[in-house]
């Protein structure tokens, strides 16, 4: 076996060049490394985070709260908005104070001049932010056919993922091939049906061609407000609230209006809402041993708890036995904060994900390098790898186990 140093720039490198040359965020650079994330370099930065008390939350340098991570990438067919709504991410989680547009190439996560130059995801790109007290380690894939191994070697190390769809396109031809790199590596998913905004969208027919084409159970747990051009907000169908975004493009989004769904007051669309909420009980009952004892003790779908719906569909994810079903508009800016606190409740952190192959070396080091990179400003050759467990420090030895 070849023994050879890694360098601390190498075990620390998950941040985008795009990001260091903005001048967006103070980073700071940690010469150790906890197991269970990606590694990363730490940012300090404050999240806007919206929730009823508008507190906000504080990225910390420690990985002591290990169920407080998630590892996570967006994948999706070309130009269904993965980037898009990773920079409504950055913006909303106070790490960037711009949101960057793919069509105005100053984008924190294509940073590449090809990259902006054509409008597309070249190379996959990571990077870490904070949201509600939690971290997030998030990588951005390429939707393009010609880069779909970038697509191949991040899913390997992620915990979860978030496959957006363009809401008038359906599942695409590369919506299929992504989503089965991800069932190959057994990475639990939940969906995004982006640009609810466009008069062709159809989010029934989306739910239908998961199904299909997918061969996966859709959970629907939100429902567009208006339709097309006219569309305002969403439906929390788990927690019957109205979520509002009254001037979108004037501060982006960053403030929604959070009201009580009631039949007084919707009439129609709490009849709507009220039936979708019971169909996603009834088909989590057939998921899920607790909502399915809920059901029989209270025989009906009706009224059931908005914890219990949680804690079932963060199971259900778990397994991948049904994927959530989230709406919005992320050009418009609508949508992006719910599909973030899903991504906190719904996908399983970094100990929820058992990899018998990490107990052979467990608790002692061990990581896989998954991606190679030339940069000259960061010293030359750099490598991206996932941390399973112990600790890498500054000119540690390590065994590559697989030459």
């Amino acid at each position: 076996m070849a023994t050879t140093v890694m360098t601390a720039m190498m075990a620390r490198r998950t941040i985008q060049m795009a990001s260091l040359n903005m001048g967006i965020t103070q980073r700071r650079i940690s010469p150790r490394r906890r197991h269970d994330g990606l590694s990363y370099a730490t940012v300090t930065a404050t999240s806007a985070c919206l929730d009823d008390n508008s507190h906000v939350n504080v990225l910390k340098d420690d990985l002591k709260n290990i169920e407080k991570i998630r590892n996570i990438g967006i994948m999706a067919h070309i130009d269904a908005g993965k980037t898009t709504t990773t920079e409504r991410m950055l913006f909303y989680s106070g790490l960037t104070r711009t949101v960057g547009e793919v069509h105005d190439g100053d984008t924190v996560m294509d940073y590449m001049e090809q990259e902006r130059q054509r409008g597309i995801t070249i190379t996959s790109a990571a990077i870490t932010f904070p949201w509600r007290s939690y971290r997030l380690n998030l990588v951005d894939t390429p939707g393009h056919v010609d880069f779909t191994m970038e697509v191949e070697r991040s899913l390997r190390v992620l915990d979860g993922a978030v496959a957006v769809f363009d809401a008038s396109a359906g599942v695409e031809a590369q919506s299929l091939t992504v989503w089965q790199q991800a069932e190959r590596y057994n990475v639990p998913r939940i969906a995004y049906l982006n640009k609810m905004d466009k008069t062709t969208a159809n989010f029934a027919m989306c739910e239908q061609q998961i199904k299909e084409k997918l061969g996966a159970e859709p959970l629907l747990i939100q429902h567009p407000i208006g339709e097309g051009k006219t569309l305002k907000g969403i439906v929390d169908l788990i927690n019957m609230k109205k979520l509002i975004w009254e001037n979108p493009s004037k501060d982006h989004g960053l403030k929604y209006l959070a009201t009580p769904l009631t039949p007084e007051a919707d009439g129609q669309l709490w009849k709507h809402c009220d039936l979708a909420r019971s169909e996603l009980t009834e088909k989590l009952a057939d998921m899920d041993n607790e909502v399915a004892e809920y059901v029989l003790e209270e025989e009906s779908t009706e009224g059931a708890p908005p914890q219990l719906l949680v804690e079932a569909l963060h199971r259900v994810t778990r397994d991948q036995l049904g994927v959530p079903v989230l709406l919005g508009s992320s050009y418009k800016n609508i949508g992006v904060q719910p599909l973030m606190d899903a991504v906190l409740q719904f996908l399983p952190s970094p100990i929820e994900r058992h990899r018998p192959q990490v107990d052979l070396y467990a608790p002692n080091f061990c990581a896989l390098a998954f991606k190679i990179i030339h940069d000259k400003q960061r010293g030359g050759i750099l490598t991206f790898i996932r941390i399973y467990s112990g600790t890498l420090e500054q000119g540690k030895y390590l065994t590559r186990i697989n030459k």
